[in-house]
């Protein structure tokens, strides 16, 4: 059995080894591998923002939050079982939750349930702070990737080798309650030398009720592509999600294009939206956010961030624009 306490700086672990005679006693069938793990991190996160515009009041705020995170896995030869759980303190004085979730497979199979995230379609790199201008959409096509506000997931994962990797992720009870499987997003991951290529596809329905009455229905079928590169030292990532939205409103469907570039403690990226709609305005909006990370006292795990985002959008209510900076302290422990 084996405890590991760590951070960024330091891991700490106690093992503590069953008697092999025992082992041997109990037969062949208990001679393999039999090991228990359990390891805890944390870290804290400060934001200082502000935010303003054109024809907008400059607003200044402070936020933040106390991350813990538990991590538990137990291996009888090639199987294991794992769980991880997340919990926030945020620095308003509410609490709430990223990850829970418990997983049971191999290094080939599994099959996880709870609350967690699932194959990022529409990676946006550094964005420490990405703030969009206006009310135009921007789909990454993430609406069944998971972490929802209600309701639950499952997800089965196979890696047929150590490049390819399928996910049928699903959403469970979203919205009224009536309906038990109201998102499903199917999705393939492949890794090769100095690339990788991740694409899904996903449908999203239900309905969200407030005592009774549909405040919210959601309905809509989307797909995200990306394309990850290995530029000399820099990671670059080239981004599109589309939306065909089946409700009877406005907005017929939503194409996103992104493109950001990470290289060493500078990010840098770029996001276009743009609506296809019932009055042929097709409203638009292009928001730009970099980021850079100074270590402090050259520790790996202490840091402080400076970030920016702008933003300007076209649509029929006018145009809009959007400015705004954060500086981000952040310790692991």
């Amino acid at each position: 059995m084996t405890f590991t306490f760590k951070s960024n700086a330091t891991r700490h672990t106690l093992t503590l080894v069953p008697v092999a005679a025992a082992l041997a006693l109990a037969g062949p069938a208990l001679a393999q591998t039999n090991d228990t793990s359990l390891s805890f991190d944390a870290n804290v996160e400060i934001d200082t923002d502000v935010l303003g515009g054109k024809q907008r009041t400059t607003n200044y705020d402070m936020g933040g939050r106390l991350e813990f995170n538990l991590f538990g896995e137990h291996r009888v030869g090639d199987h294991f079982v794992r769980g991880r759980g997340t919990a926030l303190l945020l620095k308003d004085g509410d609490t709430a939750t990223d990850d829970m979730w418990g997983m049971v497979g191999s290094e080939r199979w599994d099959v996880q349930i709870g609350r967690f995230e699932g194959f990022d379609l529409f990676p946006k790199g550094k964005d420490t702070i990405l703030e969009h201008a206006g009310d135009v959409e921007v789909f990454e096509a993430n609406g069944a990737r998971g972490r929802a506000d209600d309701g639950g997931q499952f997800a089965a994962h196979f890696h047929p080798t150590d490049a390819l990797s399928f996910e049928l992720g699903t959403i469970y009870a979203e919205g009224d309650k009536t309906k038990a499987f109201t998102g499903v997003r199917p999705a393939v991951f492949y890794a090769g030398s100095g690339f990788s290529v991740t694409a899904g596809l996903e449908h999203v329905k239900f309905d969200e009720e407030t005592n009774g009455v549909t405040t919210e229905a959601v309905d809509h079928n989307g797909a995200g592509l990306n394309l990850a590169l290995d530029v000399v030292d820099a990671r670059v990532n080239l981004n599109a999600a589309y939306k065909d939205d089946n409700l009877d409103n406005d907005v017929d469907d939503v194409l996103t294009l992104g493109a950001n570039v990470i290289y060493g403690p500078f990010g840098v990226g770029y996001i276009h939206s743009r609506e296809d709609d019932s009055s042929d305005s097709d409203p638009h909006v292009n928001s730009l956010y970099a980021a850079y990370t100074v270590p402090f006292f050259a520790l790996e795990n202490a840091n402080v961030t400076f970030a920016a985002t702008s933003s300007y959008t076209n649509s029929a209510g006018g145009n809009d624009e959007l400015h705004g900076g954060r500086v981000r302290f952040f310790y692991a422990f």
